[in-house]
């Protein structure tokens, strides 16, 4: 038996993620044996040129206002208050 728990993290996001991506040509994979395991495999994926002409991302952070954290603490402070 094994006492540690089984981390389904990386499995849900290859097959959730990464995969879907692969398949619509947006990402690169390629996978090297392990030099110690006989079954294991490292898997490596990178964006392909396709990636970045389909999905762009427009981040714009405003800090002129302050942390929104600190707004919502404050904001749960004075209702606990009242």
């Amino acid at each position: 038996m094994f006492s540690e728990t089984w981390d389904r993290t990386p499995y849900a996001m290859e097959a959730k993620i990464l995969r879907p991506l692969l398949w619509f040509g947006l990402l690169e994979h390629r996978s090297e044996k392990l030099p110690s395991g006989r079954f294991g495999k490292h898997h490596f994926y990178r964006k392909a040129e396709l990636f970045d002409r389909l999905l762009a991302f427009d981040v714009q952070v405003d800090l002129s206002e302050g942390c929104l954290y600190r707004k919502l603490d404050s904001a749960r402070r004075e209702a606990e208050t009242r």
